[in-house]
């Protein structure tokens, strides 16, 4: 509906936009609706981490997705979640609309195309605030952030990372840079 074209939307994201190669239509929905998009560690990389439209990876740490701005929200749109991962229960009490991510194109179809920037939330910041320094650090051992961003600068053009569940897998899915589409696999 053309009316909800004034509501404060965050797209929430998982892996299902990646498989059903829908990025280019979650990025067409959320550009028509002046939205920010959260993803989950399995659908990192479907925003540039430099984009005013990424507003941080969710799902790692507590309070991530109340950070991400969900509650500032007036509408939730959940789409592509992987239940073992972030089942949309966990997305907490608010407003939330499932969307397959083969209806994402469709979505704002009819919506006037929004000119505001999504102000982004605190996660963003809170996560620069503490990773920033990591990314930077000549400490050796290497940080396990500047590490993460070694392993992308060694990445060939479609480059798959992969991690175990555990410390590893919470620093790839939080510090590798949000321009590498990675994904989260348990044994």
């Amino acid at each position: 509906d053309p009316s909800m074209a004034e509501l404060d939307v965050v797209f929430v994201v998982g892996p299902g936009v990646v498989r059903d190669s829908a990025v280019e239509d979650l990025h067409s929905a959320s550009r028509q609706a002046g939205a920010g998009v959260v993803n989950t560690w399995g659908a990192k990389g479907v925003e540039r981490w430099d984009s005013p439209f990424h507003f941080g990876t969710a799902g790692l740490q507590e309070r991530d997705f109340e950070l991400a701005g969900l509650g500032a929200a007036d509408v939730v749109i959940a789409s592509g979640l992987d239940p073992a991962e972030t089942p949309v229960e966990s997305l907490g009490s608010f407003v939330v609309q499932e969307v397959p991510p083969a209806q994402l194109a469709a979505l704002t179809q009819r919506w006037p195309r929004s000119h505001r920037r999504p102000t982004r939330p605190p996660l963003y910041d809170t996560i620069a605030s503490v990773v920033t320094p990591l990314y930077e650090s000549d400490a050796v051992p290497l940080t396990a952030a500047r590490a993460s961003l070694h392993l992308t600068g060694a990445l060939p053009d479609r480059g798959l990372v992969v991690a175990d569940p555990g410390p590893a897998g919470f620093w790839i899915a939080r510090t590798l840079p949000g321009d590498v589409i990675t994904f989260g696999i348990q044994r």
